[in-house]
C-alpha cells in the first residue's frame, strides 16, 4: 500500500513538473532558403504565444531529393539558418541551450514526379519550455494610473471627456515591429466607426512599450530604429487616414516605456499590459 501510495506521489510530481514541447514547421519553395511574407506572418504568430524564457530551441533544416546530396545538405543548412536568424530579429528568447542543424535530403521521400516533395522543403522547429510548476499566490505591488479605465473598452470612446484616455486591448502588435497581427484587425475596424460615427471627435493615438520603463524607445524591427512606440502610433494614424478619416482629427505620439500601467512588471501579463496602445480625447 505505501508502494502504491509513492508510485502516485511521483507521478503527481512527474506531471506537475512535465516539460512541454511545442512544434511548428515552416516551408520553402524549390530551390529557395528565403520565407515568403506569407510565411513571416504565420511564424510570427506562432513566435507570439511562446514565452520569452525556454529551456531549448531547436532548429532542423531538410531538402528534397532533387539536385545532389552535396547541394541538398547546404540547401537545408542556408534554411534552417534563415529561420533562426528570423526569430533571433523578431523574438527575444532566453534559453538554455540552442540546436541549429541541417539533415539534407536524408528523410525525404523519392518519387518519380518532376517536382518532388514540396513536403520535405522545410524547416522543423521544437520549443522545450521550462517546466509547469504550481502557481503560488505571491503579493503583486502595482501603480495604476489614477485616470485608467477598464482595458480594452472601445466602446466608451464617443463617451469619454477631453484628456481621458482608453487602452485598446485588442489592438496587438507583433513583437519587435509596428505591424498589428491579423486578430487586431476587428479592433481598428471599430475605431474607425467610432469616428466615423462621431465626425466632431479629435484623438490622439498613443503608443506605449513594455520592458524598458524610461523615455528610450525600444528597436522597431521593421525600420531598424529605436522609435518603436512612435512607429505603433504612427501605424494606426496611417490607418485611420487610409480609412478615409481627416488627418487633422488625428494625432499620434510614442511615450516609449515611461508610462507604464504596471510596475514593477513580474510577470508576462505585465509586460502584455504596458505594451499598448491608448487612444487620448483632444476634442469632442
Amino acid at each position: 500500500m505505501k508502494i502504491l501510495q509513492l508510485l502516485i506521489l511521483l507521478l503527481i510530481f512527474k506531471c506537475g513538473t512535465a516539460q512541454e514541447t511545442l512544434q511548428y514547421r515552416v516551408l520553402f519553395d524549390l530551390d529557395r532558403s528565403d520565407l515568403t511574407h506569407e510565411s513571416e506572418v504565420e511564424l510570427l504568430n506562432w513566435l507570439s504565444s511562446i514565452p520569452d524564457s525556454i529551456l531549448k530551441l531547436e532548429i532542423i533544416g531538410y531538402a528534397d531529393f532533387l539536385g545532389s546530396s552535396e547541394y541538398n545538405f547546404k540547401l537545408s543548412e542556408q534554411r534552417a539558418s534563415h529561420v533562426l536568424d528570423f526569430i533571433e530579429q523578431v523574438k527575444p528568447f532566453r534559453y538554455q541551450l540552442s540546436l541549429h542543424s541541417a539533415e539534407g535530403e536524408k528523410h525525404s521521400v523519392k518519387s518519380a514526379d518532376p517536382n518532388g516533395n514540396p513536403a520535405d522543403r522545410k524547416v522543423e522547429i521544437t520549443v522545450t519550455n521550462y517546466p509547469r510548476k504550481p502557481e503560488l499566490a505571491k503579493p503583486v505591488v502595482k501603480k495604476k494610473l489614477s485616470n485608467e479605465l477598464p482595458t480594452g473598452a472601445i466602446d466608451l470612446i464617443p463617451e469619454l471627456k477631453e484628456g481621458e484616455t482608453v487602452v485598446l486591448q485588442n489592438l496587438n502588435f507583433f513583437p519587435g515591429r509596428h505591424y498589428l497581427i491579423p486578430a487586431a484587425l476587428p479592433e481598428l475596424e471599430k475605431l474607425v466607426q467610432i469616428l466615423n460615427d462621431n465626425p466632431t471627435l479629435e484623438i490622439e493615438v498613443q503608443g506605449h512599450i513594455c520592458c524598458k520603463l524610461d523615455s528610450i524607445d525600444g528597436l522597431d524591427v521593421n525600420t531598424q530604429t529605436y522609435s518603436l512606440s512612435a512607429n505603433r502610433a504612427k501605424y494606426i494614424f496611417d490607418q485611420l487616414v487610409l480609412a478615409g478619416i481627416n488627418s487633422n482629427r488625428v494625432k499620434h505620439r510614442g511615450f516609449a516605456g515611461s508610462k507604464p500601467l504596471v510596475f514593477p512588471e513580474l510577470t508576462d501579463t505585465d509586460r502584455a499590459r504596458n505594451r499598448r496602445v491608448e487612444i487620448m480625447i483632444l476634442k469632442r
